[in-house]
């Protein structure tokens, strides 16, 4: 009677875990033939300079059988992003099962690397818990990446660099990142604001991150191109940002951008 009972026990168990690793067999990995995207490439480098760095965007097509990541420069659906510098690459990703991937890869324009670099500088006023700052110019870089996370609804990420000292520090750059949650347009949007709403920032500045409990954060688009795509850094504006640690962390960081 207990061999019995056993075998059935074992029979079912048997019939419950082999649909799964027969699926599970049948979700395999499609290699595809690698991409490269040249620096400057309009058709695949988003900033189309010959600056150092691609920024490339790619989505996810072909179809549920046979999914292929495929440059989609003009495209908000996209499913991949990557900004690095040229010589770099990396494995892009489509489709659940079975999955794609593929190797991207930055490489160098026939260009000297540099040679249609854009500087560009932002005034800044910033008291963080490692830097404090009155008025400074200093260098910055600044991408406003767009993506349409469902049907007729646009947010923006915006991503800013301080490559320079006293914000680039310990190794690593300045940097914040904050999240437009509504179209991006000329105008002001605010943390709380339900019609333009404005996430708060993360970041780190002088070597440390930031505390990220949020009383004030203003953004002021002041001019921005009319033509929606994916990147722009052809924007202009201000940014007034006020975050604390909370009850139980006293740092807090009072921040002017001018861009």
């Amino acid at each position: 009677m207990n061999r019995r009972l056993s075998f059935l026990a074992a029979f079912v168990l048997l019939a419950t875990v082999l649909p799964r690793s027969v699926h599970a067999a049948r979700c395999g990995i499609i290699p595809r033939s690698s991409l490269s995207c040249t620096d400057g490439d309009p058709t695949c480098d988003l900033d189309g300079r010959r600056d150092g760095r691609c920024i490339i965007a790619l989505c996810n097509t072909g179809s549920t059988d046979a999914p292929r990541p495929t440059f989609c420069a003009g495209s908000l659906t996209w499913t991949t992003l990557f900004r690095g510098p040229v010589g770099r690459s990396f494995v892009a990703r489509a489709g659940r099962c079975p999955v794609s991937k593929r190797r991207v890869r930055c490489r160098p324009a026939a260009d000297p690397p540099g040679t249609h670099r854009l500087e560009r500088t932002c005034s800044l006023t910033v008291d963080a818990p490692k830097v404090s700052t009155g008025r400074t110019t200093t260098r910055c870089r600044i991408d406003a990446i767009r993506f349409e996370r469902q049907p007729d609804h646009v947010t923006t990420e915006l991503s800013i660099r301080f490559p320079d000292p006293p914000f680039h520090a310990r190794g690593q750059h300045g940097w914040l990142v904050l999240e437009v949650l509504s179209p991006l347009d000329v105008g002001v949007f605010a943390f709380g604001d339900p019609a333009r709403p404005l996430s708060g920032a993360t970041g780190s500045l002088g070597g440390e991150s930031i505390p990220i409990k949020v009383d004030e954060a203003r953004l002021q688009i002041d001019e921005l191109p009319h033509a929606e795509t994916i990147w722009t850094d052809d924007l202009h504006g201000t940014l007034d940002l006020e975050q604390s640690g909370g009850a139980f962390d006293p740092r807090r960081v009072v921040l002017h951008l001018e861009f």
